[in-house]
């Protein structure tokens, strides 16, 4: 639920549109609480609760949905920083970060298929020095040597969510990719998350002037 502190009145109302990723994702949403839980991480709904004084959420098409927040102050004796707008928006940003760009020196393909590897027939160990990914993490490659036309051709600099399955050192694995063995990776290129810590399954926002209270 939303913070009560109101006592000195609620002020620098802003409203947000959130959506799902432009490509690569098609799922629609039954209602509100469903498009919450696709689009925004746990973290950013508990700093919503926790800063704004006052919440409105609305569904968008099924493909999203607006939020319109506004936000209670602690008085004149309060210090800038600890009032509730500028707590809402630091806590905000350390959560926008996303992880990289860190940059490729090697891409392994496996094709074998191999029993009870647990990976897909076309999976693929990437070495990126000092990366910081983590298992579970869903990223995106830019600028690959050796790779040209359409995911489905094998250019995984047009895959946009891959799954990394493990991470062992400089090395992290992603268990099925869209490479059937007709690409070979020559050099450079980086590797992203999609998603930082506030939004999820590479959802993108706007701000909208069009409040809902």
């Amino acid at each position: 639920m939303p913070n009560s502190d109101n006592t000195n009145g609620v002020h620098n109302k802003i409203t947000n549109i959130y959506s799902r990723a432009s490509s690569g994702d098609s799922t629609t949403f039954a209602d509100v609480a469903a498009a919450k839980a696709h689009l925004l991480s746990a973290a950013a709904l508990t700093i919503i609760d926790e800063c704004a004084t006052q919440v409105e959420w609305e569904a968008v098409s099924n493909t999203g949905f607006k939020v319109t927040m506004a936000f209670g102050t602690k008085g004149t004796d309060t210090a800038a920083d600890d009032d509730w707008t500028a707590q809402f928006h630091s806590r905000k940003k350390a959560l926008e970060s996303k992880k990289g760009p860190f940059n490729v020196s090697a891409m392994t393909f496996d094709h074998s298929g191999a029993s009870g590897s647990g990976l897909g027939d076309d999976s693929v160990t990437v070495t990126a020095a000092s990366h910081t990914f983590i298992a579970g993490d869903r990223i995106k490659f830019d600028s690959l040597g050796g790779f040209t036309g359409t995911s489905a051709e094998g250019n995984m600099n047009e895959d946009v969510a891959l799954a990394i399955a493990s991470v062992s050192g400089n090395d992290f694995v992603i268990a099925e990719t869209d490479n059937k063995g007709t690409k070979t990776y020559t050099s450079g290129g980086t590797a992203t998350t999609i998603d930082d810590a506030w939004q999820r399954n590479g959802s993108t926002w706007a701000s909208s002037t069009d409040h809902l209270f």
